[in-house]
């Protein structure tokens, strides 16, 4: 039988943890350098909404709506008159264009519609609740309005035509009374 040596081996084995005991330490110095933090105070740069913007540095690019086109910034906070604005003109579109997408019964598309609208709708009948006297009634009235067009939305998602004209009729009476309660 041939001898056995183990000792090779176990100068092998040594071999073997010195190196990586020695890559160990090379990069433990460059894992415990220490840099100094800089702390940037932002809040100003956000109160002026420099969050806000999608472009890098378009400097050219406004926040206003050009005519016909809806915000871009849906649910930012505009100044009241803005937001009664926008409130009439999300009215108006509901009114003109729904009532004859559920005659023809184009429910998705009515469906869009009315989505688009109701998601910066509700926001801003919500801002103008909270300007009114009496904050409790225009918020029960805000919320009777928001149920009445979920309801609509419901009716849509059915696809049933004169579950559709009844809950068109009763989401705009209660946005009437809402617009006229906040506005």
């Amino acid at each position: 039988k041939a001898p056995v040596n183990v000792g090779a081996s176990a100068s092998r084995r040594e071999a073997l943890r010195f190196a990586a005991l020695a890559g160990t330490a090379l990069f433990a110095g460059k894992a415990s350098a220490v840099q100094d933090y800089q702390i940037i105070d932002d809040r100003d740069a956000k109160k002026k909404g420099f969050d806000l913007i999608y472009e890098a540095r378009d400097l050219e690019v406004t926040q206003q709506a050009k005519a016909g086109e809806s915000t871009r910034f849906a649910l930012q906070r505009l100044s009241p008159d803005d937001t009664k604005a926008r409130v009439n003109d999300s009215i108006t579109r509901i009114k003109s264009s729904l009532p004859t997408l559920i005659e023809k019964e184009y429910y998705p598309v009515a469906q869009r519609e009315l989505r688009s609208l109701v998601g910066y709708l509700r926001f801003d009948l919500e801002f103008l609740a909270t300007l009114t006297a009496d904050k409790k009634a225009a918020a029960a009235t805000v919320n009777t309005a928001t149920t009445a067009v979920e309801a609509l939305d419901f009716q849509l998602r059915s696809k049933s035509k004169e579950g559709s004209q009844a809950a068109y009729a009763k989401a705009t009476a209660a946005l009437d009374a809402a617009v006229k309660l906040v506005a």
